[in-house]
């Protein structure tokens, strides 16, 4: 099983904490490295560095649309690994520079009591069993399809961008109907491309959208993308995120 990273975390997650990660060296090379896999040379990070990489990564996908299983497969390989390498201290207090510690430490019980981690009870001071229910059901039940999940839906995803990341409460029915334009051209390239055709790209969803409904595909309304927005929010407050 391979752990999925990108060269760096894309977007406004990196943008938001760049600070913290020049502080932690991740844009220095004294904790780089080069390792050898399948005869190729890789340069990846030192332990304690590539695992708060790989938890920011997660994060990010937590934040925007949700996690899955493998990505807590991912951070069990990984500890159960290097568990003897791992300065547990040094990571705690970096991923608090992240707003990320409690969140981790939720996910870190789930790994060890329910997918074989090594023990890391020294780490559990307090445990919201209620926050663990709620982490399990969005992990497991939500996300573990990913035609089924709401948050794949443009305005759902934006409304907890949003306000994740700072700019407002934007309402879910004006999302539902009128994105962004940021969203938009990610969506579609030749609105990126050539920012003069974004309203073609308001109307190439509309006809998605018609297109959509007389094939007979469920579409959530507004209200629904919101009450899944709304739950979102409320895990990442329960989680300390926001």
């Amino acid at each position: 099983m391979t752990i999925e990273l990108h060269l760096r975390l894309f977007e406004d997650f990196y943008i938001k904490n760049t600070k913290a990660f020049i502080a932690l060296g991740f844009e220095s090379r004294v904790y780089q490295k080069q390792v050898r896999v399948l005869d190729t040379v890789v340069k990846t990070f030192t332990p304690n560095h590539f695992l708060i990489y790989v938890i920011c990564h997660h994060a990010k996908h937590f934040i925007a649309t949700g996690i899955t299983l493998r990505h807590l497969i991912d951070i069990c390989l990984y500890v159960n690994e290097y568990y003897n390498q791992l300065d547990w201290e040094f990571i705690m207090a970096s991923l608090e520079q992240f707003r990320i510690k409690d969140f981790t430490i939720h996910l870190l019980y789930i790994c060890q009591h329910y997918l074989g981690m090594v023990n890391l009870s020294f780490l559990y001071q307090e445990i919201d069993e209620d926050v663990i229910g709620m982490l399990i059901y969005d992990i497991v039940e939500r996300n573990a399809t990913n035609s089924n999940n709401a948050l794949n839906s443009m305005s759902a995803r934006e409304i907890v961008r949003n306000i994740y990341y700072g700019s407002g409460k934007p309402s879910a029915i004006k999302y539902s109907l009128f994105p962004s334009a940021t969203v938009l051209k990610k969506k579609y390239i030749y609105a990126r491309k050539h920012p003069v055709l974004l309203p073609v790209a308001w109307v190439h969803r509309a006809f998605s959208y018609l297109l959509r409904k007389l094939k007979g595909q469920k579409i959530l309304s507004p209200a629904e993308r919101a009450k899944i927005a709304k739950e979102r929010i409320e895990l990442l407050r329960r989680v300390q995120i926001l």
